[in-house]
């Protein structure tokens, strides 16, 4: 039986924007309404906080069991259940009291670890070769880390009308997966493991670049002298940054030929750039540094899924749950020391041990003999 090459072609174009529809949707939502929670929490800063932290942490604790589930039933049913959960949980936000908004909150990171590492197995499982994948990555990621951009929406709409609008989008983006994506067993890949080292290497970095985020997120959200407008078009902006470091040609080149040799220098400007937001004096300053964090973590967090779901030995699903599991592990916990008035310091430690990192990993790569960064 001949396959239609333009027909293949098509329905490739299809399921990818399926998965940028998903991912974008939940990550968009997520960030329409952290310019919100202050609102909602009556301006309450450790409530606030734990709004922000309460979300990852629901998503840390699900994604490797919502793995687990993908591997049994396959990895469609697991994303449109996701979908439909997140847009249910989203729908019931600002109709309810505080005890109830951090239920929903927790809900919602449940959820989404539903959604955002299967959009990645999916994109794993049609992929045609390392390079067809790394460009599938990149867009992904693109959409997962746009969610920032979500905060300009909750810059224009302080009431829950958008709230309910996303909520209705969420659902039509479900309604929309069920009907036309691919059913995909979460088979194993037969790419050579990164080994034990490698992928404990791999884990940390992520734990790391979720922590540089969630920093970077809570001492915004946290900030007195930062109005409700300053700061949607603040988290906006870092939301562009990330979008760029996606999709930027060389970031899609070093993913598929040495993408081991990609993480260190980028770890370097992680550092560079908590460093200079722990020192920074004016909202300039400030904005300069946080849009550095954002560029590097977001290519970390990138980096990190990209090599995960490549070992081999277990099913791409649950390499990914795992990294995404650390990753939100890593918001957690950075936004819990920001409630407990680590503060700038907390920015200067963790730049001192990116650095250490940077150079363990720089270390790993060189005996793994990565070449340099090609055309893809």
């Amino acid at each position: 039986m001949l396959t239609n090459p333009s027909a293949k072609v098509s329905s490739g174009r299809i399921h990818l924007a399926l998965l940028l529809l998903a991912a974008g949707g939940v990550s968009i939502a997520n960030g329409l309404v952290l310019p919100l929670l202050a609102q909602w929490a009556d301006a309450d800063v450790r409530h606030v906080a734990a709004l922000v932290a309460i979300y990852p942490l629901g998503a840390a604790v699900a994604a490797p069991l919502w793995a687990r589930v993908a591997e049994r039933m396959g990895l469609k049913p697991i994303l449109v259940l996701g979908l439909v959960g997140y847009a249910a949980a989203f729908a019931a936000l600002g109709q309810t009291d505080i005890a109830g908004l951090y239920a929903i909150r927790l809900l919602a990171g449940v959820f989404a670890a539903a959604v955002l590492p299967t959009t990645l197995a999916l994109a794993t499982a049609l992929a045609s070769d390392e390079q067809h994948r790394a460009h599938q990555f990149t867009w992904l990621y693109s959409a997962i880390l746009a969610g920032d951009l979500g905060a300009l929406l909750g810059a224009r709409s302080v009431g829950d009308g958008a709230v309910l609008w996303a909520a209705g989008v969420l659902a039509t983006i479900a309604g929309a997966t069920a009907v036309l994506a691919p059913h995909q067993a979460a088979s194993s890949t037969q790419a050579e493991s990164a080994g034990k080292a490698g992928t404990s290497l791999l884990l940390a970095i992520a734990i790391v670049a979720g922590a540089a985020i969630a920093l970077l997120h809570t001492a915004m959200v946290t900030a007195s002298s930062l109005t409700h407008g300053t700061f949607s078009w603040l988290l906006g902006g870092c939301g562009l940054v990330m979008l760029a470091a996606q999709v930027a040609p060389i970031t899609r080149r070093c993913l598929a030929s040495a993408a081991s040799r990609f993480l260190a220098p980028i770890l370097l400007l992680l550092a560079v750039g908590l460093g200079a937001a722990a020192i920074s004096k004016s909202l300039l300053a400030m904005a300069v540094a946080f849009l550095l964090v954002g560029w590097s973590a977001a290519s970390l967090r990138l980096g990190t899924a990209f090599l995960a779901a490549r070992g081999g030995g277990a099913p791409p699903v649950r390499k990914l749950g795992s990294q995404f599991s650390a990753t939100a592990a890593g918001q957690a916990v950075a936004a819990a020391a920001v409630i407990s008035g680590a503060g700038r310091n907390l920015l200067a430690v963790a730049a001192l041990l990116i650095l250490i990192l940077g150079a363990v990993t720089l270390r790993q790569a060189r005996s793994m003999r990565a070449g340099p960064c090609n055309d893809a």
